[in-house]
């Protein structure tokens, strides 16, 4: 078998692998709720359903990192497509509960497996003072996929074929692409960890996020990476989960077609201020005042979204927000990956996409609990932990 050698090459593969991984999470997300409320699914089931996905991506990130460090990259890459056209084909399948959880259990692991190691696979490649503009790269195609991925899912449910549920359709559909990505990927993708800097039969590895944590007593800057990284995570959760019911409660023309076009609009801003404004920005002067600029815009963003009215008004204060998460993304996983050796890429990136799953666990349950108190509080709290963020970022974080 000949493997192609063409670093920007390899890089535009991992860029469709994250893409496709989103954009499959899109597609599925829209027709995820009418799906399981067909199956006789009430409001907890379907939260387990939603939660399930992000528990299994916080229980494996940091197995698959340990296991790339020990076997390689291209192998854990190739589980995780493989992973994804199985999860993707079953959600297809699915005629009952079950199977229709087993599909997201199986869709969560596979793309631990994608996502960790793929961040892994460029830190091997690239050189250090040009990561954070690759790790951008791969944030823009979490952006493009959430962009698109539910209009698809939306458009594609409307059609069957060989006498399955048109619901079923956008899952065969992302499993097709996955099947495309895991070719590409088998004849692009040589190994990126050399055989000197796997780990041995005598070190050990942590499978687990918090004895990982536990590990990294060496390494206080990983920690407070980890740690910053799962607070950005948290935010853009929280606001994610939060806008979808405060949005119509401040303007009631807002509907499910209105919020997919909102979604979209943010997805797309995290792709295209990729390649405007942060992959520039830190290839000139680091990540350093990306992350500065980008808390800032976070803080004024949240509590902009208070003060907006009205549809139109949305758009206006999502901007910043967006823009600010695309650039401090890329830049915490960069200082992550420089922060330690070359042996512990794997390790440290899958417990860092471990606590960054949990997050996503515990956001829309914050959101939530928020709301209860004032519609408006999550994006007051969301404000405050990033203008303490910028404050920090100002003043201590070098």
């Amino acid at each position: 078998m000949k493997i192609v050698e063409n670093y920007n090459l390899k890089i535009g593969l991992l860029f469709l692998a994250v893409f496709i991984d989103l954009l499959g999470f899109g597609i599925i997300i829209p027709i995820l709720p009418f799906y399981a409320t067909e199956l006789g699914a009430n409001s907890v089931v379907y939260g387990m359903l939603i939660a399930i996905y992000s528990l299994m991506q916080f229980i494996f990130s940091p197995i698959w990192g340990s296991v790339s460090d020990k076997i390689g990259r291209r192998p854990v890459i190739l589980i995780g497509l493989t992973g994804s056209i199985l999860g993707y084909s079953m959600f297809g399948i699915s005629f009952d509960l079950f199977t229709l959880f087993f599909s997201r259990v199986l869709s969560g692991i596979a793309t631990s497996a994608t996502l960790t190691v793929a961040n892994a696979y460029v830190a091997d490649i690239t050189e250090p003072q040009k990561r954070g503009g690759v790790f951008g790269i791969l944030t823009a195609a979490f952006g493009l996929g959430f962009a698109i991925g539910p209009a698809i899912g939306g458009i594609l449910s409307k059609y069957s074929f060989f006498g399955f549920h048109g619901i079923a359709t956008p899952g065969f559909f992302a499993a097709t692409l996955s099947l495309i990505n895991l070719l590409g990927a088998y004849f692009v993708l040589s190994e990126s960890l050399p055989e000197e800097l796997r780990m041995t039969e005598n070190e050990s590895r942590s499978l687990f996020v918090i004895s990982g944590i536990t590990k990294l007593k060496n390494y206080p800057n990983a920690i407070k990476f980890i740690t910053l990284f799962a607070i950005v995570t948290l935010g853009f959760t929280n606001l994610i989960a939060a806008f979808a019911l405060y949005a119509p409660i401040i303007d009631p023309s807002i509907d499910e077609a209105k919020l997919g076009v909102l979604y979209s609009y943010v997805g797309l801003i995290l792709f295209f201020s990729q390649y405007l404004f942060v992959k520039p920005i830190i290839e000139r002067y680091g990540e350093m005042p990306v992350i500065r600029i980008g808390t800032t815009l976070a803080f004024i963003g949240f509590f902009s979204i208070p003060f907006a009215s009205s549809y139109t008004l949305y758009f206006v204060a999502v901007t910043p927000l967006m823009i600010g998460f695309s650039g401090m993304n890329p830049s915490f996983n960069s200082l992550l990956s420089n922060s330690v050796p070359d042996k512990m890429q794997g390790e440290v990136l899958g417990i860092n996409q471990g606590f960054a799953a949990l997050m996503r666990s515990i956001g829309p349950v914050f959101a939530g609990g928020l709301m209860l108190i004032v519609p408006a509080m999550p994006f007051v709290i969301g404000g405050l932990f990033f203008l303490g963020l910028a404050i920090y970022s100002f003043l201590y974080l070098k």
